[in-house]
């Protein structure tokens, strides 16, 4: 007698053929497609790596801030004077207190600015070349990613210490051919203070949230959440500089949520939120 296929067979053979077809998917996941990508610290986001990585980012800023891209070394051959500023700015220019390596973000576009100027002002010279590369080198070891498993303060204090070392260094030898040359040293500036601006909002009143655009820039490229950058940006006088992303949280009879950036450039500048539109 030949068994026919009952409604049972069928359902085993569908089974059987669900079962097999999940185990090779799960091969082709595992090992034959796998997904390339860039390195991602302990909370998913990637991570700054090296100067060269936000390279773009650091000249996007220094082009457009007044204060963080200012000069810092300048040969003045009509007065026979160099400008040596090394002083840090502040670090609220470049993020709030959650921003990942924001002391070292500032001290990154410190360097960049003053090559910038030795090549503007110094090109002839290659004294500087050295003690700069030295800088930029403390700047990557500690952007470079790391395990948070295996940082431990003491070598972290050790990479800070180096570069704050670099630094000196490299003021010293700034000093020292101005010396040389008989050069006037003007050494006397004070550090970025920010500009005196006045927050509006019309009507008022709206929930505002802004930070630095390097910040910003940052954890856009490295896919860094935004979550603990934000700064609640109130009305009145304030001391900022340069340009700043934000997001207005208008209600919806209003248009509703803004994104958008803004830049404060000289004293005096007022900056009005309206909603619907950016400032």
């Amino acid at each position: 007698m030949t068994a026919k296929p009952t409604y049972y067979s069928f359902l085993w053979m569908a089974v059987l053929v669900f079962i097999v077809c999940s185990y090779d998917s799960a091969c082709c996941a595992a090992v034959i497609c796998p997904q390339h990508t860039s390195p991602t610290s302990t909370d998913g986001t990637q991570e700054t790596k090296n100067l060269q990585d936000i390279g773009q980012l650091l000249d996007e800023v220094i082009a457009s801030d007044a204060l963080l891209g200012r000069p810092r070394v300048v040969l003045d051959v009509t007065r026979n004077s160099l400008l040596i500023d090394i002083k840090p700015a502040p670090l609220e220019f470049i993020g709030n207190d959650k921003v990942k390596n924001r002391a070292t973000l500032e001290a990154a576009l410190r360097i960049e600015v003053i090559r910038r100027d030795l090549r503007d002002s110094l090109s002839a010279e290659t004294f500087w070349v050295k003690p700069v590369e030295d800088v930029e080198a403390a700047v990557n070891a500690l952007l470079a990613p790391q395990d948070v498993h295996s940082i431990h303060k003491p070598s972290l204090d050790k990479e800070n210490q180096a570069l704050d070392g670099a630094f000196e260094k490299l003021q010293q030898v700034l000093l020292q051919y101005a010396r040389e040359k008989h050069i006037n040293i003007d050494a006397t500036r004070e550090p970025a203070a920010g500009f005196a601006a006045t927050i509006k909002f019309d009507p008022y009143p709206v929930r505002v949230v802004v930070m630095p655009m390097l910040a910003y820039l940052v954890a856009r490229k490295f896919g860094t959440s935004l979550e603990d950058q934000w700064s609640e940006l109130t009305a009145g006088p304030k001391k900022m500089c340069g340009s700043y992303h934000y997001v207005a949280y208008w209600p919806l009879t209003l248009n509703g949520r803004v994104e958008s950036n803004f830049d404060v450039l000289e004293d005096g500048d007022v900056i009005l939120f309206r909603p619907g539109v950016g400032k």
